[in-house]
């Protein structure tokens, strides 16, 4: 939601510390709801009152990790862009997210925490109730490879189908009108974005000529909204995780077990 900055009256996220217009203190902020965190600060709290082991975990909150073997976010000193990376096994960095949302930035690298749990827990229970029959494993072995086989090959048409068609995810100005896209056309009403009905041809067909770029730090106008994805929101609002989700046996916990050459 935006509320309006006190000192230079322009519509900032009412989840901004400061205004980035005039750097004013944001007298309206509101802090994250759900018991979900934010902000870097948030989610180190959040980790140390779940007494979660991050180096042991190797995730590094707030630091830029140099490294291999590490997952990490932190605050870019000179752009001031948050930074989501994983360094792989082979010391090679990706980055997984880079921009001024710091809500955004936090909830991929809280997300990524929580699937690196969720795994842990599933393959212990797989553990536990591992059949005794080996003749059933191959079979069931063989089963899950046709099934894999088939899944990987109906994704990838899907890929290439949805891939026809589609646009960078990002802002585009056309006639001195800015849209952004994501999986469909926004436009600007005042302050906010709706979605767009009627998008003109010209830019639906020549998308990548009227491409500005993915930040509002990168438009050629400094008073356009930033857009705020509901599917970020909706990431945080639908935490249906409790505090006994996070209860794991750490002292078991094995970083080998992550996957270190994947991109994430």
């Amino acid at each position: 939601m935006k509320v309006k900055c006190d000192f230079c009256d322009n519509y900032i996220d009412e989840t901004d510390e400061r205004c980035p217009y005039c750097g004013a203190p944001n007298e309206h902020m509101t802090r994250s709801g759900h018991g979900v965190p934010k902000t870097i600060e948030e989610l180190l709290a959040f980790a140390h009152a779940h007494k979660l082991p991050l180096e042991k975990m190797r995730f590094f909150i707030g630091q830029d990790y140099k490294e291999p073997r590490a997952f990490g976010i932190y605050k870019n000193p000179t752009d001031g862009n948050f930074i989501v990376y994983k360094n792989k096994a082979d010391g090679s960095r990706v980055i997984r997210y880079s921009g001024d949302d710091e809500a955004y930035a936090v909830n991929e690298i809280y997300q990524k925490m929580r699937s690196e749990i969720l795994d842990r827990k599933q393959s212990g229970k797989s553990q536990q109730h591992q059949g005794s029959s080996n003749k059933a494993n191959i079979i069931k072995n063989i089963v899950l490879a046709l099934i894999i086989i088939v899944i990987v090959f109906i994704v990838t048409i899907a890929a290439a189908i949805m891939s026809t068609g589609t646009h960078s995810k990002g802002y585009y100005r056309y006639n001195n009108n800015y849209y952004y896209y994501d999986r469909g056309w926004y436009q600007t009403t005042g302050n906010d974005w709706t979605s767009a009905s009627d998008v003109p041809d010209q830019l639906e067909d020549n998308a990548d000529e009227y491409f500005e770029g993915k930040n509002t730090s990168d438009l050629s106008d400094s008073n356009v909204p930033r857009y705020e994805s509901n599917t970020s929101d909706d990431d945080w609002n639908n935490d249906d995780w409790d505090d006994d989700d996070w209860d794991i046996d750490f002292g078991g916990w094995d970083s080998n077990d992550t996957n270190w050459d994947s991109n994430w």
